[in-house]
């Protein structure tokens, strides 16, 4: 039973292709990192062409790292059944947990066979992942939209219209002729305005007045009481 690490199964007519690409790489001037410290320091410190792991690993926890470096390098890693058949194809008279073909020698042609033959069940790159999301994002926003206007519908919620232009509004006939009207009205209002009614004396004003023409009748009579 394959491990928690394996991501997919490798299509079965490439599997004699990854053993060629690895015999080829070591005997013809390339070179092939072994084992999984190897093959971890080979990831983080230069790009290998091809990176290869047994599906029998135990305890699988040693090699569960390994996929996740290859995907955040954006690096291709295939699979191989045995422990056994990794360490035959890399030359090795043991067993081995992982291999990477670090130079390809004349291995080039049959790498890139590998990798178009893996395409479609390789683990998706960040990009095609990040792409993924945002139409997901958009979706769902689109799915929102509709919601919101089922849900208008339903509460008998009109839509909301475009506001009209100036030249689009059309006035009614009672209203065409209303500033002639307005003023019509307005001048025979000020026509019928009756005149302000003149101010009443005060009843206090002639008593005053008495007043004072007492003290002259007094002094024209000064004279008789002298005489």
């Amino acid at each position: 039973m394959a491990g928690k690490y394996v991501k997919f199964q490798t299509p079965q007519a490439l599997l004699e292709k990854i053993k060629q690409a690895l015999s080829r790489a070591r005997e013809t001037g390339g070179r092939v990192r072994k084992g999984i410290n190897e093959v971890t320091k080979c990831i983080e410190s230069s790009r290998p062409a091809l990176v290869v792991m047994a599906e029998d690993v135990s305890p699988e926890e040693i090699i569960l790292h390994i996929p996740m470096l290859c995907e955040e390098k954006e690096l291709v890693y295939a699979y191989l059944p045995t422990r056994a058949e990794v360490g035959a194809a890399a030359g090795l008279n043991v067993p081995c947990s992982c291999v990477a073909i670090e130079k390809e020698g004349q291995a080039g042609e049959l790498v890139r066979d590998v990798k178009e033959g893996l395409e479609p069940v390789f683990p998706k790159k960040k990009e095609e992942k990040r792409e993924e999301a945002k139409k997901e994002e958009k979706k769902a926003e689109a799915k929102h939209e509709e919601k919101k206007h089922e849900e208008r519908k339903e509460g008998g919620e009109k839509p909301i219209e475009q506001t009209k232009s100036a030249k689009d509004l059309k006035v009614p006939k009672n209203f065409q002729n209303f500033d002639a009207e307005a003023s019509k009205v307005l001048t025979q209002s000020v026509k019928q305005k009756k005149p302000h009614a003149p101010k009443k004396k005060k009843e206090g004003a002639p008593a005053q007045e008495e007043k004072k023409e007492a003290p002259v009748a007094a002094q024209e009579g000064a004279p008789a009481a002298g005489q």
